[in-house]
């Protein structure tokens, strides 16, 4: 509400969006030619994002986009600011450790520069 409405995209860097569902406004999740993304508007990636979690997009006109694959990143970091995406989460130790196992460089960032009680550690997932 704060930002107005957001056009939800039409067009993912790899083709058109088939189908989509609809978090938040300005967060889906696309399928293009049977593969899903994250989409989150550049206006919510530029005040809820770490630049660490947007260098690993790939841009579309006003959105970056996540292959499944590649959106735990954005997924723990919109799930702080956005109760929609939260909701999203089935298995918080699951992310807990994807992020620890596939992005040990964020994990050691994000550590140096919160409180002890935010600091992410690995969990047997």
């Amino acid at each position: 509400e704060y930002f107005g409405g957001m056009t939800p995209p039409a067009t993912t860097p790899w083709g058109d969006i088939t189908e989509s569902q609809e978090f938040y406004n300005g967060i889906s999740m696309v399928n293009h030619d049977g593969e899903w993304a994250l989409a989150v508007h550049q206006t919510i990636a530029n005040h809820c994002l770490s630049e660490m979690a947007q260098e690993v997009a790939a841009g579309q006109e006003n959105y970056l986009f996540y292959p499944l694959d590649a959106c735990s990143i954005p997924v723990y970091e919109l799930s702080a600011s956005h109760p929609a995406m939260l909701e999203q989460i089935i298995n918080e130790d699951s992310l807990v450790h994807t992020l620890c196992e596939d992005h040990p460089v964020y994990v050691t960032m994000h550590n140096l520069h919160v409180e002890e009680w935010g600091r992410i550690y690995d969990q047997p997932a």
